[in-house]
């Protein structure tokens, strides 16, 4: 199904993967206390999780402080990447897949990492889930 919008787009994962849910980072406690564990692990180098990182884990993806002002486009783009995420975990399980994403060695994360496109100087999977190019992917890139 091509989905026109990103709450269709949800409905879309929900359907997929039941349970599928959106929560602000801000208002969940489990993210708050991730966020000062990153903080203390990396020495305060790690002060962006709540204002700039998607994060799914399990059946829930949660949003950083931009996701109220963030557009339409970029929306589909985020859902569309971390729908991968949910698709890789039911692939792989819950703790081989868990295990792949936080080993330290680059080869592992680069087999997870869907394919991307880049636009804009930053890496995105624009189009769809097969990560071809779409319509709107084409138009981001064009050059102006």
């Amino acid at each position: 199904m091509t989905c026109e919008n990103s709450a269709e787009l949800i409905q879309e994962i929900a359907r997929e993967f039941p349970g599928f849910r959106l929560i602000s980072k801000r208002e969940s406690p489990f993210s708050l206390a991730l966020d000062r564990v990153l903080k203390l692990l990396t020495f305060g180098a790690q002060r962006a999780y709540l204002t700039h990182y998607h994060t799914v884990i399990g059946k829930t993806l949660y949003t950083p402080d931009t996701w109220a002002s963030t557009g339409e486009v970029e929306r589909m783009i985020v859902l569309r990447h971390e729908r991968i995420h949910l698709r890789q975990r039911q692939r792989y399980g819950l703790p081989l897949m868990t295990f792949l994403y936080l080993v330290p060695f680059f080869s592992a994360r680069t087999r997870l990492r869907p394919r991307a496109t880049r636009v804009g100087g930053v890496s995105r999977n624009l189009a769809s889930d097969s990560g071809a190019p779409g319509r709107r992917a084409r138009a981001l890139a064009a050059p102006a």
